[in-house]
């Protein structure tokens, strides 16, 4: 597996939120920007992907079963992906009324071992002392409500949790690879 400073940014399946890419850039990493169906060749120059999707904002196109083929493959191989959206949003009638099994991150997450169900969860405020979460004091939050999320990884560490609990990010890992949650 390449050794890589390259990001994934996957424009196609979701926009991901405002800055992701200058907050790629400003940590001295490449965003590889894709806004197509993903193929092996992306996989081959980059050492994590990231898929956001917020359907309130931008369309969401589907996965291809050869989509998240490649995508399990490159998290077993080594690669790192983090996914993030709020599922809540893409079932309600206001914002598209699609089926929660249909959401492109969850199509993903049946594979590898997570779900963002349609319950919206309130600010993550508890922040879990592990080695991915040391040194962050607390999370920024405006203008968004996160989706609970669901891990059924068996080694599965919960980052992130709302005043009720919830489970609002999390993290495992999948082959070589690992994989972050954030609902």
């Amino acid at each position: 597996f390449p050794v890589t400073i390259e990001v994934g940014v996957d424009l196609y399946h979701g926009k991901g939120w405002k800055g992701l890419i200058e907050g790629v850039e400003q940590v001295g990493l490449k965003p590889h920007l894709i806004d197509r169906p993903m193929e092996s060749k992306d996989m081959d120059l980059i050492g994590t992907l990231i898929i956001s999707g917020i359907p309130i904002y931008e369309p969401m196109h589907p996965l291809k079963e050869e989509e998240v083929a490649q995508i399990e493959n490159f998290v077993a191989r080594g690669g790192n992906l983090i996914v993030c959206g709020q599922a809540w949003a893409w079932v309600n009638k206001v914002y598209g009324n699609k089926p929660i099994e249909n959401y492109p991150l969850n199509v993903i997450g049946k594979r590898l071992g997570f779900w963002i169900t349609d319950k919206n969860v309130g600010a993550p405020t508890n922040i879990a002392q592990t080695e991915i979460t040391k040194g962050i004091k607390e999370i920024f939050r405006k203008d968004y409500a996160p989706s609970k999320i669901e891990l059924q990884a068996p080694d599965s560490l919960v980052l992130l949790r709302d005043a009720e609990q919830q489970v609002v990010a999390g993290y495992f890992k999948y082959g070589r690879g690992q994989i972050v949650i954030y609902g």
